[in-house]
């Protein structure tokens, strides 16, 4: 697993929802305290929010078991190396196996939200 600053890697995961079209991976890349970490084909993005308050954002080909050991990592990585004290996310409806692997991670759900997609 390694930290990547390279914005095609961010464009090629980011893209995937419709809602990120347009965004500047280069300007997010380069404020360096949020963290793009890379795993192979797997991404985990860490956004600065204030002071030691990330959201995360996953975009794992791995399932289940493997999704898990990897994200495990990842997190583990967030708060070793980096500002880090407390994460959150969002994780749309939808997406069964998103909430489960957040579950698994600990995650505690305060609910669902009408959001604007």
């Amino acid at each position: 697993m390694i930290r990547s600053f390279d914005p095609k890697i961010a464009e090629e995961f980011g893209d995937m929802s419709p809602r990120n079209w347009g965004f500047n991976w280069t300007d997010w890349l380069s404020n360096e305290k949020n963290v793009m970490m890379v795993d192979g084909e797997n991404v985990g993005m860490g956004t600065y929010e204030y002071p030691g308050v990330y959201t995360l954002h996953w975009f794992f080909t791995k399932r289940g078991k493997e999704a898990k050991e990897l994200a495990v990592k990842m997190l583990d990585e967030f708060f070793s190396n980096y500002d880090v004290t407390a994460v959150r996310g969002l994780t749309m409806k939808n997406l069964k196996g998103a909430r489960w692997l957040a579950r698994q991670l600990g995650f505690k759900s305060y609910g669902f939200f009408d959001h604007p997609a």
